[in-house]
């Protein structure tokens, strides 16, 4: 008999070995090469068509004048529309400008300089304004000064300013004479 006990041999594992972390360049890379890519796609086939349609479709409705000095552009458009050349080109429009109101609520120290056109297919518009150019112009100062510089910088502000000046100018005029109103200029101090 031994004078020691036997010995269990005991398996010896290797030591482990350390993982890597991945890499950090590789998705980097791909975002880096990607976002031009799909920047690039989605700007020619998503966002220039939706934009070319909606400006066809504002110039079939007379919204602004059709072509952009292209000859035969405008044969194009109205071709689309179904419409004949007399029938798109009867827009009539009326400018008022340089209108400038102090802000409600600012103590005389904001002002609103604006100047917008009003659009009609009835061709007396001129006239019928004209005639009632005072009352339309008192019309526009009340809109436009009882609105507060927070008010103009909600978001539609100046959307919602449009539909309210077309609203007041047909209930003065008690008729829908006008159909558009489009600011050509909107200057808050």
């Amino acid at each position: 008999m031994p004078p020691y006990p036997a010995e269990e041999e005991i398996p010896v594992s290797a030591p482990p070995v350390p993982v890597k972390a991945p890499s950090p360049w590789g998705p980097v890379l791909l975002v880096i090469i990607l976002m031009p890519l799909i920047s690039y796609v989605t700007t020619q086939f998503v966002l220039i068509p939706k934009m070319r349609e909606s400006l066809v479709k504002a110039a079939i409705d007379g919204v602004v004048l059709p072509g952009n000095g292209k000859p035969g552009n405008d044969a194009a458009l109205l071709a689309k529309s179904g419409r004949k050349k007399d029938e798109a080109s009867t827009s009539f429009e009326y400018s008022f400008d340089n209108i400038v109101v102090n802000l409600s609520g600012s103590k005389g120290t904001r002002y609103l300089k604006t100047g917008f056109t009003v659009f009609s297919t009835n061709p007396e518009l001129k006239a019928i304004i004209n005639r009632h150019r005072s009352e339309l112009q008192n019309l526009t100062l009340n809109i436009l000064s009882s609105k507060t510089l927070t008010d103009l910088e909600l978001p539609g502000a100046k959307n919602a300013l449009l539909g309210e000046l077309q609203e007041n100018f047909n209930h003065a005029l008690n008729s829908s004479i006008v159909d558009q109103v489009y600011f050509n200029e909107f200057v808050v101090q």
